[in-house]
């Protein structure tokens, strides 16, 4: 089983780029998927391979992000899709408490309102 913000949207027929029919609050929203990791079977007392995805519209939006992101430690991977947008997506391993995930969700939003992406929130595989 794997747990994302995107999973949460899919559930509740709700979409990440139109907030205004999101009924939660992005802070909100760590919280919602480390409670589905845990009524998953996940100890989220263990460190997690957590995985984060953003998109943007150019490769003069991502490549900062992208430059950003991995000098604060994660493994980041850009790549051009068939459209012609980017999509940075980001790895590193740690224990997911709510804390920790709103810190980087409020910087990773942030920094994509910045350079003008979207973060796309985060995902987990489920640890034992």
């Amino acid at each position: 089983v794997y747990t994302t913000w995107g999973s949460l949207n899919k559930l509740l027929c709700v979409s990440e780029k139109v907030n205004m029919f999101n009924p939660f609050k992005k802070k909100d929203r760590d919280e919602l998927v480390i409670k589905a990791l845990k009524d998953n079977g996940s100890d989220i007392t263990k460190p997690h391979e957590i995985d984060f995805n953003f998109d943007f519209a150019t490769f003069e939006e991502a490549a900062p992000v992208a430059q950003a992101i991995d000098k604060e430690g994660f493994a980041v991977r850009m790549f051009e899709n068939n459209d012609g947008t980017y999509t940075i997506e980001a790895k590193k391993t740690l224990v997911p408490t709510v804390k920790a995930m709103q810190d980087i969700t409020k910087n990773f939003n942030e920094l994509t309102n910045k350079c003008g992406g979207i973060y796309d929130g985060w995902g987990a595989e489920i640890v034992e």
